[in-house]
């Protein structure tokens, strides 16, 4: 409420946690809560944002196991990469010559929601931030100077972080009709990965969301997030803008997201603001983008291609004071 925020949405990675618990803790407050999700996909870079704005239909759904024939193969799948992943930094030579020790699967278990912000012992920045607390100096020596450090040069640069295995359909397109077929809105999380993990160029990128937004899959674009700068913010804007010039009868939504995981002084993004540090420090995130009434407004005009109606579609937006 202090940023300025008129409502958020909580898109934990494939799991729906942390969402009752944030209903409860806004009552009393205008602060809207969206359910959501970010639905992991088979291609390097690519995630779903799922966005359910009727939030007594998703509770119903939620409590009814309606996504549980996704949600509970999908733990199992993040489960055993885990599993892989920690055998594989224990082998490790650059840790072993460092002295930095990587648990057992039981011990990490054990640990994990104590010494971490996670309370799932399978989400892959769990370990980087778990080995970052026990041997911050040596990551230090290493060159490392966050969690995130650890995470991209050693769980994804080594190679340690390896891919899912499901019998689940998770395509990009695969995971967007699921979510469709659930009553979701989905959004293409932050294509800036789709470059900086997937190694597509802008205009690879740009075909990706036509391609998606052709089949009517997404019905947005997450433009604004704290991994941009903002030459990439605005290359994302005109991508949106020329897609919705083009087709103004599927008009696409422009989001803007902190992606903010964790709070604490090793992290340099906050909460409605994205990444802050000297550069930027009331944060990298533009704010008209975001900006309440100008997404409401968009979204109304999906409406009419959504059974949750004008009202719902109007929550999943952003306020900044003047």
């Amino acid at each position: 409420m202090r940023k300025g925020l008129k409502a958020i949405a909580i898109t934990d990675h494939d799991i729906f946690e942390g969402i009752e618990e944030a209903l409860e803790a806004r009552r009393g407050f205008s602060l809207e809560i969206i359910p959501g999700i970010e639905w992991s996909t088979n291609e390097k870079g690519v995630e779903i944002l799922c966005y359910f704005p009727d939030t007594e239909k998703f509770l119903a759904d939620y409590k009814a196991g309606k996504f549980n024939s996704r949600l509970i193969p999908l733990t199992q799948a993040r489960e055993k990469r885990m599993a892989e992943m920690i055998k594989k930094a224990q082998e490790l030579g650059a840790f072993r010559n460092e002295g930095i020790i990587v648990p057992h699967i039981e011990e990490f278990k054990e640990e994990v929601a104590e010494i971490t912000p996670f309370r799932y012992w399978f989400i892959p920045g769990a370990l980087s931030v778990y080995l970052w607390k026990k041997y911050k100096d040596n990551f230090n020596r290493l060159g490392c100077k966050s969690p995130n450090d650890v995470y991209n040069r050693y769980l994804i640069g080594q190679g340690l972080l390896g891919p899912f295995e499901t019998e689940l359909d998770i395509s990009p397109g695969g995971v967007a009709e699921y979510a469709k077929e659930v009553g979701g809105l989905s959004v293409l999380a932050h294509p800036k990965d789709m470059e900086n993990k997937g190694r597509r160029t802008k205009s690879e990128v740009k075909e990706f969301i036509f391609n998606l937004a052709r089949r009517k899959l997404i019905v947005g674009v997450q433009v604004d997030d704290r991994r941009n700068s903002r030459a990439d913010t605005l290359s994302y804007v005109r991508m949106v803008k020329e897609w919705n010039k083009q087709n103004p009868s599927w008009p696409l939504v422009m989001i803007s997201g902190s992606d903010h995981h964790s709070f604490g002084p090793d992290y340099n993004y906050e909460l409605g603001c994205g990444r802050v540090d000297k550069e930027n420090p009331q944060g990298n995130l533009i704010p008209w983008i975001g900006k309440y009434e100008t997404t409401v407004a968009l979204l109304k005009k999906k409406s009419t291609a959504s059974p949750l109606g004008k009202r719902s579609l109007s929550l999943f937006s952003r306020q900044f004071r003047p």
